[in-house]
């Protein structure tokens, strides 16, 4: 079996597991519709709705409570989830597990926050690029903390889904990277509170060639967020995806990191395209949701495509 076999085969576990198992119950939920003696979910996402704001739900609002008990979707902010558990009557212990692992924000007390060990992280990053690299970038040598920006602009394009003439131009041109300046600078924010999924990116793209598995669990335990678990429905799966291609990429290695670096980029642009081939073709909107959730390289700040009959012309 080649590797894109392989990641063929991981994005079809993820979207069969995705599309079975997503209607379940957390059982934090189960319990407080049990003591309650509450009949139907409905009825358990009305209920929890007028604990968290003190008014009953319009049609809109119960909607986004069911996606919220489904993991379909997730509260927004911190404050949002812990109102959230709260009406769940969870505390101490219970609630931030229920934080951590049920809604993946970050611990409310970390070994280190990530704004601590950023800037460290990225002056390693910016070291290990070559001055080949460099060159193709139109960045002289010594220049790499200015230009930032751009450097990890251009690693995070190579990991995503991309015409090859018109990434080469991106290198070139720095006004492409422009867009991306704003995310770029709330990283580096003292009390910025970034989401799991944007944390993974990044600890992926700066450690790149020698993360792995093992090695990314290690960091976002250490930063405060929940360890990677193949059986998490969060994002439909996007767990299983990230341990399953990463170890793809693990079983490649041959110990010279530029080879493995460029390498580990393609795996992860082949998947991504195989991702992105698949949404294009698909017309049921929830895996088009699911699907688009399993695109973990990809930034917001890229651009979010639309598929579907409505948008095709």
């Amino acid at each position: 079996m080649t590797y894109r076999n392989e990641l063929a085969a991981v994005v079809e576990e993820c979207l069969r597991r995705g599309c079975r198992e997503r209607k379940q119950t957390p059982e934090c939920y189960e319990r407080f519709r049990e003591r309650h003696g509450i009949r139907s979910r409905r009825e358990l996402d009305g209920v929890l709705f007028e604990k968290m704001y003190g008014r009953e739900p319009d049609r809109s609002e119960l909607q986004r409570m069911r996606f919220w008990r489904l993991s379909q979707h997730l509260p927004k902010s911190r404050e949002e989830g812990i109102l959230l558990g709260k009406a769940l009557e969870l505390s101490g212990e219970e609630l931030e597990w229920f934080l951590r692992e049920q809604l993946c924000f970050r611990s409310l007390q970390p070994e280190v926050y990530v704004a601590e060990v950023l800037p460290i992280l990225f002056r390693e990053y910016l070291c290990g690029i070559s001055r080949e690299r460099l060159a193709l970038l139109q960045i002289d040598y010594g220049m790499q903390e200015h230009f930032r920006r751009h450097i990890f602009y251009a690693d995070a394009i190579d990991c995503i889904s991309g015409n090859d003439r018109m990434r080469k131009i991106q290198y070139r041109e720095h006004l492409y990277s422009k867009n991306f300046s704003g995310e770029m600078k709330l990283y580096f924010q003292k009390d910025a509170v970034l989401s799991r999924e944007k944390v993974m990116r990044l600890l992926i793209l700066l450690l790149m060639p020698d993360v792995d598995a093992s090695v990314l669990d290690g960091w976002l335990k250490k930063l405060g967020y929940a360890p990677l678990n193949p059986q998490r429905v969060w994002n439909g799966y996007v767990d299983e995806a990230v341990l399953r291609v990463l170890g793809i990429c693990d079983a490649r290695k041959t110990g010279e990191r530029k080879k493995d670096k460029d390498m580990m980029k393609k795996v992860l642009a082949d998947y991504d395209r195989l991702v992105q081939n698949r949404l294009e073709k698909e017309e049921k909107r929830e895996l088009q949701r699911l699907l688009r959730n399993l695109r973990f390289m990809k930034f917001r700040s890229f651009g979010e495509e639309q598929y579907g009959k409505e948008n095709q012309r």
